[in-house]
């Protein structure tokens, strides 16, 4: 069993979280690979080559997926200590994919990850986006229950391990959620 990482209580409500910016690359990069070689790793399509190719990119490749036109990164920190890293990419006009999130062990069930998709979500908006997208592992209870909390939709089942989820940015009903979401404690 792993130690609680909190002192005490008030600690568990003290994360903050923000866009990355191209000087977060070293923390984004080691929660990224934390996220593809950790038990969670089954559920993201893990490959062996993927691994490989994201420890061979250069540092201004980590500069540039850590922030760039097309593609944003957030991060929740706890004190000095990055503990969510989430992702999000261009995938066409009005278009974004909400890729993986990745919790570190001991910061799960505080309700970082909906203020990191609220997060998502809102920067998505101010970067023109209608129409979100996300993939998630079928297994992935809790993924999918935090986005249907914010009103995705399963659209299709894309094989036997991934469903498709999509979010009409333009609702105001989802609005409030992603305001709600950021406004709480």
């Amino acid at each position: 069993m792993t130690e609680d990482p909190f002192k005490n209580k008030q600690e568990k409500l003290d994360i903050k979280v923000g866009l990355a910016t191209p000087e977060d690359w070293q923390t984004c990069k080691e929660l990224r690979l934390s996220s593809l070689t950790g038990p969670g790793g089954r559920m993201l399509g893990v490959t062996p080559e993927l691994i490989q190719k994201l420890m061979d990119q250069t540092e201004q490749e980590w500069r540039e997926e850590t922030e760039s036109r097309t593609m944003f990164s957030v991060l929740a920190k706890s004190g000095d200590m990055s503990v969510v890293l989430g992702r999000v990419r261009q995938e066409g006009e009005g278009l974004w994919r909400v890729r993986n999130a990745y919790v570190k062990p001991g910061f799960e069930g505080l309700g970082v990850q909906s203020k990191m998709i609220a997060l998502r979500l809102r920067e998505i908006i101010k970067r023109g986006g209608i129409k979100a997208i996300t993939g998630i592992h079928v297994d992935n209870v809790i993924s999918i229950h935090n986005a249907e909390k914010f009103g995705f939709k399963i659209t299709e089942k894309i094989d036997e391990n991934w469903y498709q989820m999509e979010l009409n940015l333009t609702d105001s009903e989802v609005i409030k959620k992603i305001q709600n979401a950021l406004n709480a404690g």
